[in-house]
């Protein structure tokens, strides 16, 4: 599981092995899922559901494997492109998790949710999600306040706030400094890239020039695209 939280899913996949609880089980799905296996990972989650939602299994441990083997399905689902159902599926695996005192998981999908959101068009529902994440009334893992940067950072970006992306993207960087996530890092870097395409070919005074969000460094009082 720590190895999951740090962006490992190979040595996550070692650890477990082959594993056939419920447990070692959600932990295949989930390592399945960051290294995109998304039908591998999508048996073993349903595998880790059946056996916890089976009539026996009725402690807390099992709800809670089976809420987070649910979320992670979730997570699938917004990956494959269904943001509508991700949208409707991450509401209900919030309310879930915190029912179950897993505050942790339960942040993780708000941010699922805010991810939904902006693929739905609705981004000013997606940036307060991301803003009530980062006000600072919870305290959040390393881990989630990087992938909550890199979402506001996102959302800049799409709202052409070049400046306001830069500095998301500044600080979600020193915190995988401090918190390494090589699968966060890699999603920091095509945001970065994202931010430095050209968008617009400016022409003046017969020269032109490609220009990105930061189309004010070209041509001084050029307007804002």
């Amino acid at each position: 599981a720590r190895a999951l939280q740090a962006g490992d899913p190979l040595r996550a996949l070692g650890l477990v092995g082959r594993l056939e609880n419920a447990e070692g089980l959600l932990i295949r799905g989930i390592a399945y899922a960051q290294v995109g296996d998304y039908e591998l990972a999508e048996t073993s989650l349903d595998r880790a559901i059946a056996i916890t939602s089976s009539p026996r299994a009725k402690d807390k441990d099992a709800r809670t494997i089976t809420a987070r083997a649910r979320a992670a399905l979730v997570e699938i689902l917004l990956n494959r492109g269904d943001a509508g159902p991700a949208a409707r599926a991450a509401r209900e695996s919030v309310l879930e998790l915190e029912r179950l005192g897993d505050q942790h998981n339960a942040n993780m999908q708000r941010l699922v949710l805010a991810r939904a959101e902006v693929l739905l068009g609705r981004i000013e529902e997606a940036r307060t999600v991301v803003a009530e994440m980062l006000g600072g009334k919870v305290v959040l893992g390393a881990d989630i306040t990087a992938i909550a940067l890199l979402a506001d950072a996102e959302i800049a970006i799409r709202t052409m706030r070049a400046s306001a992306a830069r500095e998301s993207l500044r600080r979600a960087r020193r915190v995988l400094e401090e918190a390494p996530n090589p699968i966060l890092a890699r999603a920091l870097v095509l945001l970065e890239q994202e931010l430095s395409h050209p968008i617009a070919r400016l022409v003046r005074e017969k020269i032109a020039r490609d220009a990105d969000l930061y189309v004010d460094r070209l041509f001084g009082d050029a307007p804002a695209l």
